[in-house]
């Protein structure tokens, strides 16, 4: 099976853009099927020109038997106007909590891709139930399936007391209290309210947040 991939997110090089795209790019390859790619590799609003012209030449000069788009209309637009196989559409967050109400335009946009689209996954139930109630999307037409997690990648620390005193030492961590990490951005969005309310209801556990604010574009550490 060939799989066409539009996604307007996508790393280059060692950036994490739209790395969760590229994962499930990846796992689609090794369980044998062919996928073919046309991304968006910057963050700069620019660049959706080309990636809009490169997702039409794919469309209707490539070979393949699905359409699947991420971000809702920001990636799927293209396939939405020059569909010629089925179009699956995962909608993220934003694309369904907050894009269709910048705008009139910008709702009618989603409405349409929804409209379009021959099956849908949310990564959550409330984007789900959002996309049901507010944008018209068929309850029988989407599935919630949340963004997976490596555990290759994603696993406990394998090394000696000595090794980890150690680490906790040279980052000056405390010595034996629990840590929970939350790398991301610290941002309302990523629930990062909770995150707050979480360590006032334990006093003995250590939080480390790694990322980036609205307000410093660069990575800020906190520990509490």
């Amino acid at each position: 099976m060939k799989v066409l991939v539009l996604s307007n997110m996508y790393p280059k090089g060692d950036s994490y853009f739209g790395s969760f795209v590229k994962d499930q790019v990846i796992d689609l390859q090794r369980s044998g099927i062919e996928v073919i790619k046309a991304v968006k590799t910057s963050e700069n609003r620019v660049s959706y020109f080309s990636f809009f012209l490169r997702s039409i030449y794919y469309l209707l000069f490539k070979d393949y038997e699905l359409v699947h788009a991420h971000y809702g209309f920001h990636s799927a637009l293209p396939a939405v106007i020059f569909k010629r196989t089925p179009l699956v559409v995962t909608y993220h967050r934003g694309d369904a909590l907050e894009e269709p109400l910048r705008s009139p335009i910008y709702h009618w946009l989603q409405w349409l891709t929804i409209k379009r689209a021959d099956y849908i996954i949310a990564v959550s139930q409330e984007i789900k139930d959002v996309l049901v109630s507010q944008l018209g999307a068929d309850e029988s037409k989407v599935s919630v399936i949340s963004c997976g997690v490596d555990t290759e990648v994603f696993k406990p620390y394998k090394e000696t007391e000595i090794e980890k005193k150690r680490v906790r030492k040279e980052l000056g961590l405390p010595e034996h209290k629990p840590i929970i990490l939350f790398p991301g951005p610290l941002s309302y969005r990523k629930g990062i309210d909770i995150i707050y309310q979480c360590a006032s209801l334990l006093p003995d556990v250590t939080f480390l947040l790694i990322g980036t604010t609205n307000h410093e574009p660069r990575t800020t550490i906190i520990v509490f």
